[in-house]
């Protein structure tokens, strides 16, 4: 007898599981095929002061830590910058949604990599992820080159993705094809690299080995040839001739040591900046900044940092000047660009 109820018992068991399953197979919610999702975990601030610069890697600084109110949202930064303060503004979006205007892109991250957007209230910063608390760190991968395209539209925009080869082509051809072999003992010999885009100081065997600022100072010389040839290949500034490197009317195509010491040192030569070019607004910024990036004293020459803070204020300048223009109102004074001209 208990053999026999213990048998209806299984067969029981048997029949209620499989209408069960067939029940939610029905249902499309099989028990044992259900992913659950969880809803992510972000920062939540809204819009709070900052003091990040829109360089490198920032930090929120929010100290909210939300759950989404639904699985299919996602975690979003948005960083402004206004005459007086920055700001970061940090939630929960669904990207499905649109968010000022504009759809979120290129949220499938797992970190919050920050790119300039236009919305129907002007330029900003935004990046978007998918990752518990992504939105904490903002990072800001513009090189210095990019800047200097979106500062010039009709300048560079054109020629972005043919200006990065040619200065990977550039580098690789300084590097390889036309260098000087290095010293066993580099502290030994302080004339190393191509002759054409020595600093004054490399070419008279003057600079101090053991100061890593001294090799900075040349990496800025040498940077502002860069530049020039740069801005010699774009046609904002009138009609682009041929090719021509530094000093290429006054020395032959691979120059040697002395050459270059007539022409930077005795004569105190520089490549021309024809005066046409200081007829565009953004191009004269640029070749002030060539001027000083190029000067004779190591010591007065502007550093990269200052560089890129030049670049990212003419940045900041086009930016005012897009938001005032984007109206049909005429721009006003104040939204002239202007380049500040101190280091």
């Amino acid at each position: 007898m208990a053999q026999y109820w213990l048998s209806l018992l299984c067969w029981g068991t048997f029949l209620i599981s499989s209408a069960v399953m067939d029940r939610s197979g029905v249902d499309g919610m099989h028990p044992l095929y259900n992913p659950i999702r969880i809803p992510q975990l972000c920062k939540f601030c809204d819009v709070e002061a900052s003091d990040c610069k829109g360089t490198g890697t920032c930090e929120s600084n929010c100290s909210i830590t939300s759950i989404c109110a639904h699985a299919e949202e996602i975690c979003v930064a948005i960083w402004r910058k206004s005459d007086d303060n920055n700001t970061i503004e940090t939630l929960c979006h669904n990207p499905s949604e649109p968010l000022y205007g504009i759809m979120v892109e290129n949220y499938n991250n797992t970190k919050c990599e920050i790119k300039k957007r236009m919305s129907n209230r002007g330029p900003f910063h935004i990046c978007s992820c998918n990752a518990e608390e992504c939105n904490d760190i903002l990072m800001f991968t513009l090189p210095i080159f990019i800047v200097t395209v979106s500062v010039l539209p009709y300048f560079l925009i054109r020629f972005l993705w043919w200006i990065f080869n040619y200065i990977f082509i550039l580098t690789f051809y300084i590097q390889y094809q036309t260098s000087i072999r290095l010293n066993k003992c580099p502290a030994s010999d302080s004339q190393v690299g191509t002759a054409r885009y020595m600093a004054p100081e490399v070419l008279e065997s003057r600079i101090n080995l053991e100061n890593i600022e001294s090799f900075k100072q040349t990496d800025v010389y040498s940077m502002a040839l860069v530049l020039w040839e740069i801005t010699s290949r774009c046609n904002a500034i009138g009609e682009v001739k041929d090719y021509e490197p530094p000093f290429g009317s006054k020395v032959r195509e691979h120059p040697c040591v002395e050459s270059m010491k007539d022409n930077v040192l005795r004569d105190r030569g520089r490549p021309e900046i024809p005066s046409s070019w200081m007829k565009h607004q953004g191009v004269a910024a640029v070749c002030t900044t060539i001027n000083e990036c190029w000067d004779h004293d190591p010591e007065a020459r502007l550093t990269a940092q200052c560089v890129a803070e030049r670049f990212n204020e003419m940045d900041d300048d086009l930016d005012k000047l897009s938001t005032c223009s984007s109206s049909e109102e005429k721009i006003p004074e104040d939204c002239s660009v202007s380049v500040s001209d101190d280091k």
